[in-house]
């Protein structure tokens, strides 16, 4: 089976920056995860259909280190964006999840994808319409993983 793997780049601080609350950021990365839930929904039927495993990676889920690290100053914000984008380097594509506005760090990330030629699609809510879109997008993605094997 082929494997996809997808960044989904969304805001943790947002237009705030610095000055976002704890309780800002978690509500950005709920939201985030409430997104990715039903992203992974939506890339299921692709998973059989064209026989192509879809990861999406979300860095929402991985944020309670991140955020403890950067509290206590183990990490620096330069820091843990080299490392989003390192992540962002080994996927295939990118989803910008612009829903939730945008950020400096999700800036960061769409530039070092458009740099390596990374597809990036802009899903702007959880719409219906937009789910569609999306999920042409990644069944575009299957098929050239498909075509390319």
């Amino acid at each position: 089976m082929k494997r996809i793997k997808i960044y989904m780049s969304h805001a943790i601080r947002g237009s705030k920056g610095p000055a976002a609350t704890d309780a800002d950021m978690q509500a950005n990365n709920d939201a985030a995860m409430r997104a990715a839930r039903v992203i992974r929904q939506v890339f299921r039927p692709l998973e059989n259909q064209h026989k192509c495993a879809i990861e999406v990676y979300c860095p929402a889920d991985h944020d309670e280190f991140v955020m403890i690290a950067y509290r206590n100053g183990t990490l620096t914000e330069a820091q843990i964006l080299a490392v989003d984008c390192e992540i962002v380097e080994r996927c295939q594509a990118l989803i910008w999840y612009s829903g939730l506005g945008s950020s400096k760090g999700a800036e960061i990330e769409i530039k070092r994808a458009r740099s390596q030629a990374i597809p990036i699609f802009e899903l702007t809510s959880l719409n219906t319409y937009d789910l569609v879109q999306l999920k042409n997008f990644v069944e575009g993605l299957c098929q050239k993983n498909t075509e390319t094997s």
